[in-house]
């Protein structure tokens, strides 16, 4: 493990140490799944606000059982678990709650992903369209409609469907293509152009109990991701920086959180008739570095977003404390316990073959070495 110094990000790799980790300091840890942990590398001393120290701990680290500091724990990558690995993460975060000196966030027994979310968002009244499961024979009662994977975060795999040919036609494609129709939601359209042809798309954080919007972008497709600069100018970015300093959304971001069960995420929406309509919420949203952009208004808002972001992640820091965690077996219910097993066994076959491809690459190396010498 790297050095630890205040306001730096930590790196856990599977393998570290987490005795090695200073056990009376404040720190933020995010859990992940292994393959996720650069969302929150820009959290390090370049941030541009004084911030908390903060590192990544993998899921599979956590369920090994050692000894993990006290500290803020965050619960991410929710909707990237396996079933058994959301019930083990479920019974660490309650065995960690019980312990003096750790706070925990996102409990995974408790938050909604993407099609659970949607629909209780459209029967709460907070969203204004539906969410069908592709292998459920889905019969939208409005169209057009789009499919996606559930449980990642990238772009939709149609264009806008038309019609319940159009969607049927699709789904048939896509199972050829060997996508699973059980990994796959069928989602109505919900979005308006705030120009001809341009479309925006905000994002909005909670951390622990404050929500904290972000910011905004723009792009010339209803599927809006990453933003395209230069499609709007100054008199917009003044809009967008008075909303996002006055926190606009809050009240009803804060009901739309607690409905999904989320401490820490971000929230993706549009905005339809001036209501927000909630795309989905990422339990472990990339925090990206601050980027130069050539309005000076723009530049302030974001400077402003930064910080904020900032003292938010202060606010749910732990004070420093003496307490270690270790997950417990014994005290696991019996869903749980074969979960453990399982994952644990997995690990042990990873780290068999790992060491029998060791072995071979060492045998090839003395091969190649006997033969350099013939």
């Amino acid at each position: 493990m790297e050095a630890y110094v205040p306001g730096h990000l930590l790196t856990c790799q599977d393998d570290c140490n987490a005795a090695s980790v200073p056990p009376f300091c404040s720190m933020i840890r995010f859990v992940v799944t292994a393959a996720h942990r650069y969302t929150v590398d820009a959290l390090d001393a370049d941030f541009g606000a004084p911030l908390p120290a903060c590192d990544t701990v993998s899921y599979e680290a956590l369920f090994a059982g050692r000894d993990h500091p006290a500290a803020t724990y965050i619960f991410c990558d929710i909707e990237r678990l396996a079933s058994r690995e959301l019930a083990l993460a479920a019974q660490v975060f309650r065995q960690m709650r019980a312990l003096p000196g750790f706070r925990v966030l996102n409990d995974p027994a408790r938050v909604r992903t993407r099609y659970g979310l949607l629909r209780a968002l459209r029967a709460a009244g907070l969203n204004d369209f539906d969410v069908h499961p592709a292998d459920g024979c889905p019969r939208p009662s409005r169209f057009p409609v789009f499919v996606r994977i559930a449980a990642t975060h990238e772009p939709a795999l149609t264009g806008l469907l038309p019609d319940q040919a159009a969607l049927d036609e699709a789904l048939e494609r896509l199972q050829v293509e060997g996508h699973p129709l059980a990994r796959l939601l069928v989602i109505e359209y919900a979005a308006e152009p705030v120009a001809p042809g341009l479309f925006r798309r905000w994002g909005a954080y909670r951390i622990g109990g404050r929500i904290h919007l972000d910011h905004v972008v723009t792009e010339d497709t209803w599927n809006v991701k990453w933003g395209r600069p230069g499609l709007v100018g100054d008199e917009t970015y003044r809009a967008d920086d008075a909303d996002i300093r006055s926190n606009r959304f809050e009240d009803h971001l804060t009901r739309v959180f607690d409905l999904a069960g989320i401490d820490y995420g971000r929230a993706d929406f549009g905005l339809v008739g001036d209501r927000p309509q909630i795309y989905e919420i990422n339990t472990n949203p990339t925090i990206g570095r601050l980027a130069e952009h050539p309005s000076a208004i723009r530049m302030a808002t974001m400077r402003f977003a930064r910080e904020r972001l900032a003292e938010n992640l202060v606010a749910i820091d732990s004070p420093p404390a003496p307490a270690r965690f270790s997950l417990d077996p014994a005290a696991l219910p019996a869903n749980a316990v074969v979960a453990y097993d399982e994952i644990n066994a997995l690990r042990d076959h990873q780290r068999g073959m790992g060491e029998q491809r060791g072995r071979a690459a060492s045998v090839m190396s003395m091969l190649a070495g006997w033969l350099k010498r013939d």
